[in-house]
């Protein structure tokens, strides 16, 4: 029976305990996923990774929620996972912050205590922002035969620039194949993608449900299935 890991959803970066930095992503495409290869009958489990506000699965049980809040607990949560359990796949949709904030100044330049909420009463404040670490290039040093599909999401990009983006990704973190996609081609259930190895296109989608069905076709999880 097969194990599969899902991160779905966006980041979010604390500047204060009340406010954050964070993106649009909402992981609707991640919950379709993870309800897709529900159905698949060689899957026993299934570990959905998202943020509070992440778009949810249908109820299984076969899928356990594990929530998230940033990078850190992201990589802490789906490292922890993989270390403690036999994955055969890993569906890496989530859009993690690129930065995290390491500390927030005031106008005069002091450190502003992050415990708590800044006061709104401030004329300014300067955030100084850190990179994160890249998640996905630890999945394959802890679970080395773990099939892993990543997603490489530009805006205002050709579709060559995308492409270069995707096989920069592949060759980097050790994917098996990256789902390649721009923002202005998604909306709502419309999302045009490509499913690329270092062959390069061997799918093309235009909905989130035809992308679910490609990813569980593409790892050989087949709906209902052998139990």
């Amino acid at each position: 029976m097969k194990k599969v890991l899902i991160t779905a959803g966006g980041t979010t970066e604390s500047i204060d305990t009340v406010r954050g930095i964070t993106n649009f992503s909402k992981g609707k495409l991640g919950a379709k996923i993870a309800n897709e290869f529900a159905m698949c009958g060689e899957i026993s489990k299934i570990y959905f990774l998202g943020a509070r506000s992440t778009a949810k699965p249908v109820e299984s049980d076969k899928i356990e929620i594990v929530q998230y809040s940033d990078a850190a607990s992201l990589q802490r949560l789906s490292y922890e996972i993989l270390g403690d359990e036999e994955i055969d796949s890993i569906i890496h949709s989530a859009a993690i912050s690129d930065y995290t904030i390491e500390e927030v100044l005031g106008p005069d330049g002091q450190q502003l205590d992050r415990v708590g909420k800044i006061s709104s009463s401030l004329p300014s404040m300067t955030l100084k922002l850190v990179q994160t670490p890249k998640v996905i290039s630890g999945f394959k040093a802890i679970s080395p035969d773990t099939s892993l599909i990543g997603f490489k999401l530009l805006s205002r990009a050709t579709y060559d620039e995308l492409f270069a983006a995707a096989e920069k990704t592949l060759n980097e973190s050790g994917c098996s194949a990256v789902l390649a996609n721009r923002l202005e081609d998604i909306a709502d259930e419309q999302h045009k993608a490509f499913l690329r190895d270092k062959s390069g296109t061997i799918a093309e989608f235009q909905t989130k449900t035809e992308i679910a069905k490609g990813l569980a076709d593409y790892l050989g999880y087949e709906r209902g299935g052998k139990q």
